[in-house]
């Protein structure tokens, strides 16, 4: 969000929008985003969901209840940077 903040303050207002936006439909719909590549078929699935109007995704997974975030990845920098954090 910094660099969106340094180019154009509203620019950065449109991110986190953005990001909000994308939590309320996980929220709503749990099963929106597709299943990660490589892990299909696996219990808790993990799931993906493209930020609109932005080059990020929201890596995520439900559990019960719980909605867990394991990152916000770029869409074209360092991919898989945030892998080590699955523990599952």
């Amino acid at each position: 969000m910094r660099w969106y903040a340094e180019r154009d303050s509203s620019l950065a207002v449109q991110f986190v929008d953005a990001v909000e936006a994308a939590i309320a439909q996980i929220l709503d719909w749990p099963g929106s985003g597709r299943p990660y590549p490589g892990r299909e078929g696996r219990t808790p699935v993990l799931r993906t969901l493209r930020v609109k109007g932005f080059p990020y995704r929201i890596v995520y997974l439900v559990d019960g209840a719980d909605l867990i975030v394991f990152a916000y990845p770029h869409g074209r920098r360092n991919p898989g940077y945030w892998e080590h954090r699955l523990h599952l």
